[in-house]
């Protein structure tokens, strides 16, 4: 996801594929720590100033963030709901401001 599908200079999953599965299809779905995320297939996109930020969402607060302007992948291994906030607010709150 970070690098249209590339590692290492070898293409390993279809940038084709990429592309489509995060073409926003549902437009302001869900809002966690107060940012609103459009549903693509199967990812969660929000945008800011790093630009798009593409997600994953797992069970009870894991959580995947890709950044491709940033060049940044953070993972959160939040064991509840309440948690899994806490980490959509400290990425966007600490991380990646310290990062831009």
């Amino acid at each position: 996801m970070l690098d249209q599908g590339r590692w290492e200079g070898r293409q390993i999953v279809d940038a084709r594929w990429i592309q489509d599965s995060t073409l926003r299809v549902d437009r302001g779905l869900r809002v966690w720590s107060g940012r609103t995320f459009d549903y693509g297939s199967l990812w969660w996109m929000t945008t800011d100033g790093a630009g798009d930020i593409i997600t994953a969402s797992g069970a009870q607060g894991q959580w995947i963030f890709v950044s491709p302007r940033l060049q940044l992948v953070v993972v959160s291994t939040a064991d509840d709901d309440a948690r899994a906030t806490s980490a959509v607010e400290f990425l966007f709150t600490h991380i990646i401001p310290s990062v831009q």
